[in-house]
């Protein structure tokens, strides 16, 4: 049902990532230790620092396209590789805007999904800052084209607190309208 109000903002819109965001993204040194996606022993799982995720299946990932689907529709989703059930509008933002228009949304605020996972399980300051910078870049990038519709919120690690801060200034600069930090820090105290 599409709603029929100008001021109206999706304050909390996800995307979902494509594979080599952060092979791509990330300062080259971290190349090699970067978050993605892999085959492991048979099954796609999402690696991180060179180490499969102890936390995170790459199946619920597949499932945030599943919005409006039946359970059996959903079983089969959850072993399509990653991103093959991505929903219109979730990985192009010209899509997305025009999802926008549909639902009567002026704009979306915009926030990771595999990006949500990977603070919890480095323990790398300079490499939970690479992450954060990586995503940071590509999603200001995301963004730019789009008439502000879209909105970048940059995520900030609090891995170090002096980089954190120049982190934002530099996504701000880049595009970023605002940010956000996960539950999560290298101390494991939320």
């Amino acid at each position: 049902m599409a709603l029929n109000h100008k001021n109206i903002i999706d304050a909390d819109g996800h995307i979902l990532e494509p594979r080599n965001t952060w092979e791509q993204y990330i300062d080259p040194k971290f190349r090699d230790r970067a978050l993605r996606i892999r085959n492991h022993n048979g099954k796609e799982i999402v690696e991180m620092d060179g180490k499969p995720s102890k936390f995170f299946d790459i199946k619920i990932l597949n499932l945030l396209g599943a919005m409006g689907k039946k359970s059996d529709e959903m079983a089969a989703m959850a072993n399509q590789p990653y991103p093959a059930n991505a929903p219109f509008g979730s990985m192009d933002p010209q899509e997305r805007v025009q999802q926008l228009d549909k639902e009567g949304i002026a704009k979306a605020i915009l926030y990771p999904s595999l990006g949500l996972v990977w603070e919890c399980e480095i323990d790398d300051p300079a490499l939970s800052l690479a992450h954060a910078s990586a995503y940071n870049r590509w999603i200001c990038e995301f963004c730019a084209d789009t008439d502000g519709r879209l909105i970048a919120a940059a995520h900030i690690s609090l891995a170090n607190p002096t980089e954190a801060a120049k982190e934002l200034e530099r996504a701000v600069t880049a595009g970023a309208k605002g940010a956000f930090l996960a539950p999560y820090t290298l101390t494991r105290i939320p």
